[in-house]
């Protein structure tokens, strides 16, 4: 199972990810607990249509960027 949060969503904040995590893991079933675009903090960035830096992270994720991150944790998992 891959959990994906949600904008400001993170493990570090909510232990609930770590409570599923275990009960799944006792039951033999994997789990992945994905973030996408650092979501709990901000990042350096280029903008690629302006070529400027930027700071994004879970303020002002890029949802474009999101894709890339998610097939990162799919090819992962397989």
């Amino acid at each position: 199972m891959i959990a994906i949060t949600g904008i400001h969503g993170n493990f570090y904040s909510n232990p609930f990810y770590y409570n599923i995590g275990d009960t799944l893991n006792s039951d033999n079933i994997d789990f992945i607990y994905a973030q996408t675009n650092d979501a709990f903090g901000q990042m350096e960035t280029v903008n690629v249509n302006s070529g400027k830096k930027e700071i994004i992270g879970s303020w002002n994720e890029r949802f474009s960027y999101a894709d890339e991150d998610i097939d990162a944790y799919l090819s992962f998992a397989e």
